[in-house]
């Protein structure tokens, strides 16, 4: 048996090489999708070939491989049992962004997600430059966002992070009384005010 191959779009697949303990065993194959760079059919090995997907989601072959033989009394040629394996191309990274406006919470913290700023980007798993922005990235920034295939190659775009800070301070106080004073005098108390800035 083959085993199923998992590739990527743009990569070099193959060779695939069939064997077996019968001698003079040739072999002959058929591929149902031939858009995945490989022809519609051959005979002996399946020859190295440049994986193709031009869309934006998997696409799978499906590849049949028939065994042809003879035994040493001369017989004549006889076909073994076909097997069956297939071809899965996925699709080159596409990054897609856009711009978006984030906002500080009551502790001066924001957190950025990948699906904030991805714009129908295909073909990978997504990731971050900058995922976290306090007081201190009030403003514009600028974020990259990955798309990596299963074979490490990559696709990027930019976008424009705005954060803001649209929570005013808390103010929070309370009374601490001063020491009684001698005599008659009043005794006053004096307010401690403390802000938490956000």
């Amino acid at each position: 048996p083959v085993a199923n191959i998992t590739t990527c779009a743009n990569s070099l697949t193959g060779p695939i090489n069939f064997s077996t303990t019968v001698p003079g065993t040739t072999y002959s194959w058929t591929n149902n999708n031939a858009t995945i760079g490989l022809g519609a059919n051959g005979t002996g090995n399946i020859p190295q070939f440049t994986a193709i997907n031009n869309g934006t989601t998997t696409i799978v072959a499906t590849i049949i491989v028939t065994p042809t033989f003879s035994n040493p009394t001369g017989d004549p040629l006889r076909s073994g049992t076909p097997i069956t394996f297939t071809i899965t191309i996925t699709p080159a990274p596409i990054a897609l962004c856009k711009n978006v406006t984030i906002y500080l919470n009551a502790v001066g913290i924001a957190t950025l997600l990948t699906s904030d700023v991805n714009n129908g980007s295909t073909g990978g798993t997504l990731t971050l430059s900058k995922t976290t922005f306090t007081c201190a990235n009030i403003g514009p920034n600028t974020v990259t966002l990955t798309v990596t295939d299963i074979c490490g190659k990559t696709a990027t775009c930019t976008s424009i992070v705005t954060v803001v800070d649209n929570l005013p301070p808390v103010i929070t106080g309370n009374v601490i009384p001063l020491l009684p004073v001698q005599g008659d005098q009043a005794v006053t108390a004096v307010p401690v005010v403390t802000a938490s800035v956000n």
